[in-house]
């Protein structure tokens, strides 16, 4: 069965990727010194596109820019272009194509170039025409993302991955084929003693074995390719077609933050080739995966940013005070705590103003600029006046914090609502993923989100911006299935609950404005 043909009889199932978002790659660009387009007036091709949900995403977010999806599957694109008609995105297109084929006179070149989920899972000859593409379509100022398996952390998946793909060699259906892939896994987890080096990696590959889809078990794991690479190996092979690495798509990966002190020192020894340290990097961390940013060769990449480099980005935080008492015009040390129980600790007024207001607006990012008017007047009410050692201070801080992914840079702010309007309006993309039964909608600053409940689902279908709270409520009422003895209590709730609910869509980025 040829690959193409695989992915027509199995679909790779829909999934959006947030490292790969516009917004991410020029930032991230920018911060490098590469002069990349803006989110919003972009042209980005994406390898390998699938059914176009991760495309489709960027579209409905971005109106202005242009957006490119090639696939081998021409049921993968026949699902891409009825979701785009459904969604009224013009700004898309996608093609059932050939990679060894496509060429700079097909579509001309694009500011961004992404491929998740392609590059280990094709033949070699294959590669080498990705990598062709990226060489030729990519524009001088351009950004490309490539994923790819890495070592030596994949040894460990390809043990699992050989003890499956023998035990299921066999067998032709694929809901079959998956179940006894994970069958054989658990019968060795089991056969081993629990203390046993091999028991506790079995086990590791087991529990994400049962947390992907069935779809995803298939295509990745139970693969006829499936390829791992070293960096220094990657970085060698992007350097035959005129590129260089950039950066992983998520800086703090990359950081040694965590390590020791004696670690951070032996590392120096090595010496300043960045290949070598990053190998070396990957050593230490166990690696398995790389979501790698890529550029033409011939730039000339800064890689000793200066704090001030924050001042052109738009920034934004999750962290907020633990302590709503806290003062932030003061000298005390103040603790503040990120949506995933980061903690981090400051003392310096004009920073912990900083991410106070970053904290009363997280999802949404705000203009350095405004940024420090607002923090300065806030300060300047407590009679406290801000100097420029003061925002030194502050710079350096956000610049390790971003380092660290506590605090996130951007170049675009999506268009989400302020507040819960009269008749709100969630993401008519989230609505349409909630249609098509996806796992989890995407907010407008890309973040993948499950819905709690159906009752959540339910009010990000019904708040399409021509109903009011009321209104919701009322739908939510007549397609709930309440118990008769609860149904009083259910409709005295209501109204807090849909109120509550459009809160933390808010919050979450999936209301419009």
């Amino acid at each position: 069965m040829s690959e193409d043909f695989i992915y027509d009889e199995v679909p790779y199932p829909s999934f959006t990727f947030p490292q790969t978002r516009p917004d991410r790659l020029s930032t991230i660009g920018k911060y490098f010194g590469v002069e990349t387009a803006l989110p919003d007036n972009c042209r980005m091709l994406e390898l390998g596109c699938g059914d176009g949900t991760n495309l489709l995403s960027f579209a409905y977010c971005h109106p202005n820019s242009k957006f490119v999806g090639i696939d081998l599957s021409k049921v993968h694109i026949d699902d891409a272009n009825a979701a785009k008609e459904a969604l009224r995105l013009a700004n898309a297109r996608f093609e059932c194509g050939d990679l060894t084929t496509l060429s700079v006179d097909d579509f001309g070149q694009f500011d961004f170039i992404i491929a998740h989920g392609l590059f280990s899972w094709v033949p070699d000859f294959i590669r080498d025409h990705v990598l062709r593409i990226y060489s030729e379509c990519l524009a001088p100022n351009g950004i490309g993302y490539i994923s790819y398996n890495a070592y030596p952390g994949f040894h460990i998946r390809e043990i699992a991955r050989g003890i499956m793909r023998f035990h299921t060699a066999s067998i032709d259906g694929v809901e079959e084929k998956v179940n006894q892939a994970g069958t054989i896994l658990g019968f060795i987890h089991e056969a081993l003693p629990k203390e046993h080096l091999h028991a506790k990696l079995i086990e590791r590959e087991l529990t994400e074995f049962l947390e992907r889809p069935a779809s995803n078990v298939y295509h990745d794991d139970l693969a006829d390719v499936n390829r791992a690479y070293y960096f220094h190996e990657f970085a060698s092979m992007i350097g035959e077609y005129g590129l260089q690495y950039v950066s992983e798509s998520d800086i703090s990966s990359s950081t040694t933050h965590g390590f020791s002190e004696e670690v951070r020192s032996v590392l120096n020894t090595i010496g300043t080739d960045l290949i070598i340290r990053e190998q070396y990097t990957d050593f230490i961390k166990f690696r398995r995966f790389r979501s790698t940013l890529i550029c033409h060769s011939d730039f000339t990449l800064n890689r000793n940013a200066d704090p001030s480099i924050v001042e052109l980005f738009r920034i934004s935080s999750s962290l907020k005070p633990a302590d709503a008492d806290s003062h932030l015009s003061d000298t005390s040390t103040m603790q503040f705590i990120g949506d995933k129980d980061e903690n981090v600790q400051m003392n310096h007024p004009l920073t912990k103003t900083v991410l106070a207001e970053l904290g009363k607006v997280w999802t949404r990012s705000v203009d350095f600029g405004d940024l420090m008017e607002r923090s300065k007047l806030s300060l300047a009410n407590s009679n406290v006046q801000t100097t420029d050692d003061d925002r030194n201070k502050l710079a350096t801080f956000l610049l390790r914090m971003f380092h660290v992914d506590l605090v996130h840079f951007h170049r675009f702010e999506p268009r989400m609502a302020d507040a819960v309007s009269d008749k709100p309006a969630s993401s008519e993309f989230a609505r349409w993923q909630i249609e098509h039964d996806c796992v989890a909608v995407t907010t407008m600053t890309g973040m993948n989100l499950e819905p709690e409940s159906d009752l959540v689902k339910l009010v990000i279908e019904l708040a399409d911006g021509s109903r009011n709270k009321q209104a919701i409520a009322q739908g939510v009422l007549a397609a709930a299935d309440v118990p008769a003895d609860q149904l009083e209590e259910f409709k005295e709730k209501l109204p807090s609950i849909v109120d509550d609910c459009l809160e933390k869509l808010l919050r979450a980025g999936l209301l419009i404005a």
